[in-house]
């Protein structure tokens, strides 16, 4: 414990998540919670939203070809996408 009630210090400097705003949303099966909650929004996508700093990655080495085709309309201009 913390001297003269003070929280003990983090030696917590960086926290790395990864995942992708761009994918599907989560899947709530109560939609008054999830509406209520605004549930149906990512934690990244919230992170996003809220400006906390991000990378994009802009390649990918495990679909073929053919099937980035399919869905490089949804990442924009990343020509490795």
């Amino acid at each position: 414990a913390g001297s003269g009630g003070n929280a003990p210090q983090s030696r917590l400097k960086r926290i790395v998540l990864i995942g992708d705003h761009n994918q599907l949303p989560p899947v709530v099966q109560n939609h008054v919670l999830s509406s209520y909650s605004n549930l149906e929004v990512s934690l990244f996508a919230r992170l996003v939203r809220l400006g906390v700093p991000h990378v994009t990655l802009d390649l990918q080495g495990r679909s073929r070809e053919t099937l980035c085709d399919l869905y490089a309309w949804r990442y924009g201009t990343s020509p490795g996408l």
